[in-house]
């Protein structure tokens, strides 16, 4: 581009202009030249567009640039459809009026944290484009929103109908998730926790989002009420995905997750459903109540799931189940792909992780006592690809890796191992691995 004289590189932008779709990492276009190639030349074409928060002074120059040549009234980027835009401070967000014009269906926004004088950005948006189809927002710091802030982003989701996407990492109130959940469109929301969860689960409301397939939710919570009563409103929902990730400040009573599990049994396709991730932690640490301990009936209510394929279940420490449990579970999922239960303080023993045919397995077992190679293994399985083995009792590293190696022929990758002998187990190479 150096290399061309200012018109040949007009004409050269001006020809190629209309094959480009986005423009990304502003940032790089530093160059004066550049800036005026690509306000030009391409800005009538572009669909995407991501600014970062280093690019503040490019998109100055650039806006700068084309209001030369945009009338009144007319948007700088008339066939955008995609923006995506970070910013550090509220400077960052020059005329964003300017960027949304009739073709713009998705908004990606990072905040640097959050206060009132964020609240016009959301207005414009909300007042501009209501027929948004995807909206993203999230926060460079997880500082807590204040109650009013909070209303003021319920008050924003209340204003779009024909949503199908909508990730907003901080809580909404009630009345918000009812308006959500009766847009027929919407098929993926990921949300923070609220506080008020009690507020939720005695709404009346039920048979809402009928088309649901991924649900989200991470961030701090006192209890598992809200997702429990967030569940209980679905209308058979044909979920696909379910991720949740919080912390708690005590550890729940094994009841508490049975309710969620039969809430998403009740309301939920049992055909469907093929994720389930549900890692729960407790900050800090208590002493376990006993009614905490978890036992085979918690998980009973997803055992209809019978379409799952990958189970990831982190429990807070000291829950625990039996094998009959867990071989259970793999039975009653027979699609099942990957499996991981974990920050459980039981360990199976070798000879009940050997009927599991799944192809990754994250469990604790007993690797203490295993029996001697001389004899032939009346179970082998072919199907284990994965084995974890980091919270395993170990005692001789190198007996265990050439019993896995027999027991497991078709096994060719391991967890980290928690024992002294680990690196001696990693050099001796066993066959078939």
């Amino acid at each position: 581009m150096n290399g061309l004289g200012q018109s040949g590189l007009w004409n050269r932008v001006q020809y190629y202009g209309r094959y480009v779709n986005g423009i990304d990492q502003m940032r790089q276009a530093r160059h004066p030249l550049m800036c005026r190639a690509v306000a030009f030349g391409i800005y009538s074409y572009v669909k995407e567009l991501t600014v970062d928060l280093f690019a503040a002074d490019v998109l100055k120059f650039i806006i700068e640039l084309i209001r030369h040549t945009v009338a009144p009234g007319d948007y700088l980027l008339p066939n955008l459809q995609s923006l995506s835009w970070m910013a550090s401070t509220r400077k960052n967000f020059p005329d964003i009026d300017l960027f949304l014009g009739p073709r713009v269906t998705s908004i990606a926004l990072v905040f640097p944290g959050f206060d009132e004088q964020y609240l016009a950005v959301l207005k414009t948006i909300s007042n501009s484009r209501p027929n948004l189809t995807s909206i993203q927002i999230s926060f460079h710091r997880e500082d807590p929103l204040s109650p009013n802030i909070q209303s003021s982003f319920s008050n924003f989701v209340c204003c779009f109908q024909s949503l199908n996407s909508l990730i907003l990492h901080t809580a909404t109130d009630a009345g918000s998730i009812i308006h959500l959940g009766r847009i027929p469109s919407l098929e993926r929301l990921v949300l923070s926790p609220a506080d008020n969860s009690s507020s939720l689960a005695q709404s009346p409301e039920s048979e809402l989002f009928p088309n649901l397939r991924v649900f989200g939710c991470t961030g701090q919570s006192h209890n598992l009420e809200y997702l429990t009563g967030l569940a209980r409103s679905w209308a058979q929902s044909p979920l696909r995905w379910f991720d949740v990730d919080i912390a708690l400040d005590t550890p729940p009573p094994s009841s508490s997750f049975e309710a969620l599990f039969c809430a998403l049994s009740e309301h939920c396709s049992h055909e469907a459903f093929r994720e389930l991730s549900l890692c729960i932690s407790v900050h800090p640490h208590p002493a376990l109540d006993p009614t905490c301990r978890a036992f085979g009936r918690v998980l009973a209510p997803l055992l209809p799931f019978f379409a799952l394929e990958d189970v990831y279940i982190i429990f807070p420490d000291g829950y625990r189940f039996s094998d009959e449990d867990i071989l259970g579970l793999a039975s009653s999922w027979p699609k099942l792909k990957r499996l991981l239960l974990l920050h459980s303080s039981h360990c199976s023993p070798w000879q009940n992780i050997a009927p599991i045919w799944i192809p990754t397995l994250i469990l604790n077992f007993d690797a203490t006592s295993i029996p001697a190679l001389d004899g032939e293994i009346v179970i082998q399985s072919d199907a284990l690809m994965v084995l974890n083995v980091e919270c395993c009792l170990i005692r001789n590293a190198e007996e265990v890796a050439r019993f896995i190696s027999s027991l497991f022929p078709k096994v060719s990758e391991f967890g980290d191992l928690m024992d002294e002998d680990d690196i001696e187990m990693w050099r001796i190479g066993v066959p078939d691995f």
